[in-house]
């Protein structure tokens, strides 16, 4: 699924890496489209518009949301975290 993806690659094929990530995160994962791949490969990309993307990854069944989940849990050992929106 990833390994299509170059990480040694021109300032050329940023672009193409951005386009084929977003892509296969819409395919497998659902993530919406919100950005264009050559704005997510732009340096002058706002921190905003990112952090809005990325948020898609951790929303409620999302991919990294259950893994957020397994790596916080150790660090916060006294209070078990179930999710990220309810205090308990």
């Amino acid at each position: 699924m990833w390994t299509g993806l170059d990480p040694w690659i021109g300032l050329d094929s940023i672009e193409n890496n951005c386009r084929n990530a977003m892509k296969i995160a819409r395919q497998q994962f659902g993530i919406p489209l919100i950005l264009r791949p050559e704005h997510l490969a732009s340096h002058d990309l706002d921190e905003l518009s990112a952090i809005t993307y990325l948020s898609y990854f951790i929303k409620v069944g999302a991919p990294g949301y259950n893994a957020t989940l397994q790596r916080i849990q150790p660090i916060v050992r006294n209070a078990p975290v179930f999710n990220f929106t309810v205090i308990i």
